[in-house]
C-alpha cells in the first residue's frame, strides 16, 4: 500500500564504529542449485531490497539496515555466488543511506538508488555506482533542504548514463509530486522534470523502451478515492508523449513496469477489491500508444496481497513477485504467481518461514531457466535479508537454456551475429527490455552496449533462450 504523505523521522546519528557481529545465515536447498537463504548479522533489522547478476554470474545483493541497539542505519552490498553463498558484504555510501534497487549496468558496474538523511531532517534522493569489487565510483545526492526526494525506479540510456524516478514533496501544493532526473556516465545532472503538481503523485519505476524513449509508473490521487496508476511516457529530453491513467473504482497503485517483448507495456501493483480493503495484486497491460489491453485484479487469498515486481520468462508469459497469505499455513510469505498472455494466474508458489515473508525485486537467471527473488523474512523476530532462487515453471513450450538446437555465432560478438535456424529473434537485456526484434538470421549487434545479452529464438512452437556477448 502507496502513502503519499510521507512522515519524516530523524534517526540518532551516530559517528561509524567498528562493531563485530555475529552473522544468521540459514539455507534450505531444494534441489542442485536452487536455494531459499535468509542472512543478516544478529543484532541488526535486515530487509532486502533488491538482486543483479553480472555476466559471471556472481551475484550482487542490496539491502538496508538498522542496528537494533544503536538505531544506527545504512546499506550493505554482498557478493554471492551463483549458489547463493557469501563471498564478501561491504556497508556502503552514507550512514543514514536507504536503498531501493539495485541494477547491473551494461559497463559492468553496480548502480543503487534510494535516498539519504540530509541536514535539514528530511531526505535527498540518492544515486550511487560502484564497480564489482564494491568500491564507489560516484555517489550523488539530489533535492532541496526544505523537502524531502527519493528515487525508487532507474533506466539505464543508450550513453551509459540513467533516467531516475522518484518523488519530491510538492512545493506549491499538498503531498508529493512526481521527479525525473537525468544523469550522465559520472552523475552530472543532464536534465531533471517534476509532474502532476498539486494532485499528490509519485513516480514508481522506470523502464527504457526499445524505440529509445522511456516509460514510468507512479501513483496519483484522484479526485474520487485515494489513489490510481498513471503511466507517461516520455522522449530523451523528459517531454512527455503520452498520459494513461489507470482508472479503478478502487484504491490501486503501481510498483513496477516492463516493457514486454512485443512492445508492450505491463504494470504491476496493488489494489483494493469491491469485498476488502486487503490489497490483492493488480496489473494491466498498455500498447506502445498508452493505450489499456486489458487491466485487472489477480484474486489471491483473504489476506493483504500485493505485487512488487514482474519478468517476461517466454513472450508474453509472467511472473510477478511481491508478498501473499498462505491459505495453507496462515503465514505472509513471499508470493511467485504465473501469468498468461492475459494476466490470468496460471500457478503461484508460496516461501518463507514461519512469520513474515516478501519480495521486491525479481530478475531471471542469465545462466539457467530460473530466477531470483530478493527481499525480507522475520527470524526469531528480526528482520533478514531473503534470497531464492528457483527454476521456472513451464508447462507448454519447450523451454531450452545453454543446450540450444541452433548455433549462434560469433560468441562473443561485436558486430554480426549469425543464427543457424530461421525463426523470430528477439535480443533482451538483462532488465528483460526487447532491444532487437527480427526474423533474420544475421543480426547487426554493432550499436548494443557491450554486456551480457539474451537471444530469445521462437522456432515453429519451440521457444529457445540463449546467453550471448556484446564485447
Amino acid at each position: 500500500m502507496h502513502l503519499f504523505i510521507f512522515p519524516v523521522m530523524t534517526p540518532m546519528r551516530i559517528k561509524f564504529a567498528v562493531i563485530i557481529f555475529t552473522t544468521f545465515f540459514t539455507t534450505c536447498t531444494f534441489a542442485q542449485s536452487y536455494f531459499s537463504k535468509s542472512f543478516g548479522s544478529a543484532g541488526m533489522a535486515c530487509t532486502g531490497k533488491g538482486v543483479a547478476q553480472a555476466i559471471d554470474n556472481a551475484l550482487y545483493y542490496i539491502g538496508n539496515y538498522v542496528n537494533l541497539q544503536t538505531s544506527e542505519h545504512g546499506m550493505e552490498l554482498y557478493k554471492l555466488d551463483a549458489a547463493g553463498n557469501i563471498i564478501w558484504r561491504n556497508f556502503i555510501g552514507s550512514q543514514t543511506a536507504h536503498a531501493n534497487r539495485i541494477i547491473y549496468t551494461a559497463q559492468n558496474k553496480l548502480a543503487i538508488i534510494g535516498q539519504v538523511d540530509d541536514s535539514a531532517g528530511n531526505a535527498d534522493a540518492m544515486v550511487l555506482l560502484a564497480d564489482t569489487t564494491g568500491q564507489i565510483i560516484f555517489n550523488k545526492t539530489f533535492g532541496q533542504l526544505a523537502s524531502t526526494e527519493m528515487f525508487s525506479g532507474i533506466a539505464p540510456d543508450k550513453d551509459g548514463g540513467f533516467v531516475l524516478s522518484g518523488f519530491t514533496s510538492n512545493p506549491t501544493g499538498p503531498g508529493n509530486a512526481v521527479y525525473l532526473l537525468r544523469i550522465d556516465s559520472v552523475g552530472n545532472e543532464i536534465w531533471s522534470k517534476i509532474y502532476s503538481y498539486n494532485v499528490n503523485a509519485v513516480g514508481d519505476d522506470i523502464s527504457a523502451t526499445s524505440d529509445g524513449n522511456f516509460v514510468f509508473g507512479g501513483d496519483k490521487k484522484t479526485a474520487s478515492i485515494d489513489y490510481n496508476a498513471q503511466v507517461i511516457k516520455i522522449d530523451t529530453s523528459g517531454t512527455i508523449i503520452w498520459n494513461t491513467d489507470i482508472t479503478y473504482a478502487f484504491n490501486s497503485g503501481c510498483k513496477n513496469i516492463l516493457e514486454t517483448v512485443n512492445g508492450n507495456y505491463l504494470l504491476v501493483g496493488e489494489a483494493a477489491t469491491a469485498t476488502s480493503a486487503y490489497f490483492d495484486p493488480f496489473i494491466t497491460l498498455l500498447d506502445t500508444a498508452g493505450n489499456i489491453l486489458w487491466s485487472h485484479i489477480v484474486p489471491c487469498g483473504n489476506g493483504p496481497e500485493a505485487g512488487y515486481d514482474v519478468i517476461e520468462y517466454l513472450p508474453q508469459q509472467y511472473i510477478i513477485t511481491g508478498f501473499g497469505l498462505n491459505q495453507s499455513t496462515g503465514n505472509t510469505d513471499l508470493m511467485i504467481i504465473y501469468l498468461d498472455s492475459n494476466g490470468n494466474e496460471t500457478n503461484k508458489q508460496y516461501f518463507g518461514n514461519s512469520g513474515y515473508d516478501q519480495a521486491f525485486n525479481l530478475i531471471l537467471d542469465n545462466s539457467s531457466n530460473s530466477f531470483y527473488a530478493a527481499g525480507m523474512t522475520l527470524v526469531n523476530g528480526e528482520g533478514k535479508y531473503f534470497l531464492i532462487h528457483q527454476p521456472v515453471l513451464t508447462t507448454s513450450s519447450v523451454v531450452q537454456f545453454e543446450k540450444p538446437d541452433i548455433t549462434i555465432f560469433p560468441n562473443p560478438t561485436s558486430h554480426i551475429l549469425n543464427i543457424s535456424k530461421r525463426g523470430t529473434f528477439k535480443i533482451v537485456n538483462h532488465l528483460g527490455q526487447c532491444l532487437i526484434d527480427t526474423p533474420l538470421q544475421q543480426i547487426d549487434v554493432s550499436s548494443l552496449p557491450n554486456g551480457c545479452y539474451i537471444i530469445v529464438a521462437t522456432i515453429g512452437n519451440q521457444v529457445i533462450r540463449q546467453k550471448f556477448f556484446k564485447i
